[in-house]
């Protein structure tokens, strides 16, 4: 199944953009598949692996400590945009990113409390 980009997802992906190419149906979802490990921030405990394909993103042999009110945030370093409310606190998971959401844009993955407004750990995309 082929992935239509637009010029910007274009450019992030090859950096350089052919003009007057509008959209690109040749490349696979996989070529924006990233992923990167967890770590806690502070007092929190957080590990696993988070997998960006598409807009797939998969928490896998993933752990955090407990808290109310936690949800998975994707960001460009911070945690600038909602995905959905935690799953579980153990265990692999996936979640789909909104459609207001441009995957080619999410650096990092983060665990966040919103009840205290805390970050609770983070994984950088690569």
């Amino acid at each position: 199944m082929a992935q239509h980009l637009t010029r910007r997802a274009l450019l992030s992906l090859t950096g350089k953009l052919t003009l007057g190419l509008t959209t690109l149906a040749a490349l696979p979802v996989q070529a924006l598949a990233a992923s990167g490990n967890f770590s806690g921030k502070g007092r929190y405990k957080v590990s696993g692996t988070a997998k960006l394909e598409g807009r797939t993103l998969t928490l896998s042999g993933f752990s955090t400590s407990r808290g109310p009110d936690v949800f998975v945030h994707v960001g460009n370093g911070s945690p600038d945009h909602r995905v959905a409310k935690l799953k579980s606190f153990k265990g692999d998971q996936s979640y789909q990113i909104p459609a207001s959401i441009d995957p080619s844009t999410i650096r990092t993955v983060h665990i966040w409390c919103r009840a205290f407004g805390v970050d609770m750990g983070q994984a950088s995309l690569r």
